[in-house]
């Protein structure tokens, strides 16, 4: 889907939050005439909303009193743009209330899909030693602010038993993930425009997100844990030979991490690119057993129908990029020819050392 319209510049104060994270709003640099003053009650609403009739919502961080540095910290639960302050005098009435000019805060937070049991069911998938793109979605990402989003892949777990008895986990999770960054621990790439990134994993695992949003202030790690990656690996074959007679099914078990039984995979002649399963088809059809499934234990049977020497082997990971193969790195394959008189069988091709493992 294509990325929502940047929009348009606004003037004033805009804070910008994240759902769940308290954020500080301070109103010391609006002018005396018009901003609250310390004991003040304050409230968010909608763009559209009248200070004076609108409901008091716990979900925008309820109504709060301004203290003595003429700032609040609200925590917003709802992804929200443009919210406006409402503002009345301590102890007078509700309908009282009127807005705060040339203030808007903004509830900056991440889009994810069936996290009812905590986990995202768009988790990005990528690929040990491959460049894997993830994307992201959600009220203020790649807003267009002068500082790029930045995202990053931190081991499941590390930032959250970190910070669990941190006085200020706010500050503890902006620490741990930057920490994390600095060290070469936490895979992470600037956010372009639709959302993008691009990211390099070493090793296989899962992951979860931490996140900075350019517009805010001082740019702080947050952490969204439901968020997640599976990074996937695939080390080679179990078989110490990779080698068959044409007419007759090769048979390979896949070894490595996050293997899924929804895998695919397929040969093409040694130092051909791989690539998306539509275009191998019409390059190769089932020359060399097409594309097969790969099963649960990792095993796949390619129907040889044709000679070729040397075979490497293109791996296509279950939700990977947009039905991207990979090149399975060490192993290389042989269909082998069959010549010969009636009933004797003559190995042509992938004698000992002549191609495939072993």
């Amino acid at each position: 889907r294509p990325p929502p319209p940047l929009p348009p510049p606004r003037t004033g104060l805009v804070f910008a939050a994240v759902v769940s994270v308290p954020e500080p709003v301070s109103f010391a640099q609006v002018s005396a005439e018009t901003r609250p003053g310390v004991g003040d009650l304050v409230f968010l609403a909608s763009a559209d909303a009248s200070c004076s009739q609108a409901q008091v919502e716990g979900a925008l961080g309820g109504e709060l009193a301004v203290g003595a540095g003429l700032e609040v910290n609200v925590t917003i639960l709802n992804a929200s743009r443009a919210l406006v302050v409402c503002a009345r005098p301590a102890g007078s009435a509700a309908s009282e209330a009127t807005v705060v000019p040339g203030v808007e805060v903004d509830a900056h937070g991440i889009t994810c899909s069936g996290a009812a049991a905590g986990v995202c069911e768009d988790e990005t998938v990528a690929v040990v030693g491959t460049a894997s793109p993830a994307r992201f979605f959600g009220q203020g990402v790649a807003a267009g602010a002068d500082l790029a989003d930045e995202a990053a892949w931190v081991e499941a777990g590390a930032v959250s038993a970190a910070c669990a008895s941190a006085e200020d986990a706010v500050a503890c999770v902006d620490a741990e993930c930057a920490a994390l960054v600095a060290a070469g621990a936490a895979p992470s790439a600037d956010v372009g425009s639709g959302g993008i990134a691009l990211f390099s994993f070493a090793a296989a695992g899962t992951r979860e997100l931490c996140y900075k949003f350019g517009d805010r202030a001082g740019r702080p790690w947050v952490l969204f844990p439901a968020r997640t990656a599976s990074v996937v690996q695939v080390t080679g074959v179990a078989e110490a030979e990779a080698r068959a007679p044409v007419g007759t099914t090769l048979e390979l078990t896949f070894t490595g991490a996050g293997l899924s039984g929804r895998d695919r995979a397929y040969l093409v002649p040694a130092g051909v690119a791989c690539s998306r399963e539509g275009t191998y088809g019409l390059d190769y059809g089932a020359s060399y057993g097409g594309v097969v499934d790969v099963a649960a234990d990792g095993s796949a049977a390619f129907a040889l129908a044709a000679p070729q020497l040397a075979l490497d082997v293109c791996f296509g990971i279950s939700g990977f990029g947009a039905g991207d193969f990979v090149k399975v790195d060490g192993v290389q394959a042989s269909a082998l020819a069959v010549t010969g008189p009636s009933g004797v069988t003559v190995f042509v091709a992938g004698g000992p050392g002549a191609g495939g493992l072993g």
